[in-house]
């Protein structure tokens, strides 16, 4: 998948603890996520009820979570801005927030 590609409503997060992470197409239909131990994101029967804000808040909680599972940083962010909402509205923010946080 090219990195450009971004998914909508149509994505899962796959990843192993302390390990590897990919985002891709929901639902798995290949079997591209058999090698991950954990699974979430629009996979969760609630996703479609959410409206854009919630989505956000409910990926910022995850991407918490997962690493918080010590998946690395660099890796999530990467994987992360794959999906359309959170490339368009934090990507560039923690960016920048890194940059700060390198500054001081």
């Amino acid at each position: 998948m090219s990195h450009k590609q971004r998914f909508k409503d149509d994505f899962m997060i796959a990843y192993n603890p302390n390990g590897a992470i990919e985002v891709n197409k929901h639902p798995d239909t290949t079997g591209w996520s058999d090698k991950y131990a954990l699974t979430v994101g629009c996979c969760f029967s609630f996703w479609d009820e959410l409206n854009d804000g919630q989505k956000l808040d409910h990926l910022v909680a995850l991407a918490l979570q997962i690493r918080g599972d010590g998946v690395n940083t660099e890796s999530l962010l990467q994987e992360f801005g794959k999906i359309g909402i959170w490339n368009e509205r934090l990507t560039e923010t923690i960016k920048e927030v890194d940059h700060y946080c390198q500054i001081y």
